[in-house]
């Protein structure tokens, strides 16, 4: 099973700047919507993997850490 890790990662944003770490923000700055931010923090979405760029993206600017698809997606037989 494949599931999310945005929430995580939002939580690291959040502890950082709560205002970067909501919806609309993440909206403005990646152009994902927020509609689909919402899916996949419900981990409910299939995205492209354009869109996890975009989110990659996203949260190594916010937390000025090097993170990898593993730090977005976890992967359990």
């Amino acid at each position: 099973m494949i599931r999310w890790k945005f929430n995580t990662l939002l939580g690291q944003v959040r502890d950082i700047d709560p205002q970067a770490a909501e919806y609309r923000s993440i909206y403005k700055e990646t152009g994902i919507a927020t509609s689909t931010i919402t899916a996949i923090a419900k981990g409910t979405k299939r995205v492209d993997l354009d869109v996890a760029d975009r989110l990659l993206t996203f949260f190594v600017a916010k937390t000025g850490k090097r993170l990898t698809t593993q730090d977005l997606l976890e992967f359990t037989p």
